[in-house]
């Protein structure tokens, strides 16, 4: 039978670092887990970890196929930083597949910036998707994520648009059909900057909330948000949401 969720020890089958910043790791991914879907994420844990890093940290599925799952991280942080330098074969501690993921469907716009190009990256590779990318400058970033974007904005003259992704979609709102519904993960002000452009559109929208998490599974608390009225824990309630239930 397989486990919706799992604890346990992959081996490292190949480690990459895209930019100075960014690195990919790929792990063997056991049979009997569910595969992971666009949105969920995983704790990961170098099992040497002592005191300085000690906890895991909460990663979203960039890749997965049949006996290989792959993250996309960025370096923020002793925990990325450890994971980093990792190497083949080595072993990464993983409980998950955890929270839940973005909804199938046709005509949806994706957008990303910060770190929440991995889920909406995987979500595109599976389901299609028009997705917006916002990002600092283009100099420095890889060719191979830039190429899994359709649109692309920076907040310097360096990319095809000067200016924030929120900026983006809207101009593209007012030049093309509008989508079923938008799909976002990145900073929390990246997403109330869509939500302002979806609501005044009346397109439904979603996203994904990034919080700081220590256990993953809701018995901590460390990753409780408030918005409005409503309580939820990011990772067992999302954390993927509905975002007039987190913004009334």
């Amino acid at each position: 039978m397989m486990k919706k969720r799992d604890f346990f020890s992959a081996s490292v089958t190949e480690i990459v670092n895209v930019t100075d910043s960014w690195f990919l790791i790929s792990l063997v991914y056991p049979g009997d887990v569910c595969p992971p879907a666009p949105g969920q994420f995983f704790m990961l844990r170098d099992p040497s970890w002592d005191i300085h890093p000690l906890l895991p940290r909460p990663i979203s599925v960039y890749g997965y196929e049949p006996g290989v799952i792959s993250f996309l991280i960025k370096k923020v942080g002793k925990g990325t930083h450890a994971l980093a330098l990792l190497q083949a074969g080595a072993r990464v501690d993983l409980t998950g597949p955890l929270g839940n993921g973005f909804v199938p469907a046709k005509n949806i716009w994706l957008v990303a910036g910060g770190v929440g190009f991995p889920p909406l990256g995987f979500y595109r590779r599976i389901y299609g998707g028009r997705l917006f990318l916002g990002l600092p400058t283009i100099n420095g970033q890889n060719p191979r994520i830039l190429s899994e974007c359709d649109h692309i904005s920076t907040m310097d003259a360096t990319g095809p648009f000067q200016g924030s992704v929120a900026q983006l979609v809207a101009r593209h709102m007012e030049d093309s059909e509008k989508p079923s519904a938008v799909y976002s993960c990145g900073p929390q002000g990246m997403l109330t900057a869509i939500d302002d452009i979806c609501r005044s559109r009346n397109i439904p929208h979603l996203v994904s909330l990034e919080e700081k998490m220590a256990c993953g599974t809701g018995i901590c608390h460390g990753c409780s948000f408030s918005g409005g009225e409503n309580h939820v824990c990011v990772c067992t309630d999302g954390p993927v949401f509905d975002a007039r239930e987190i913004w009334p």
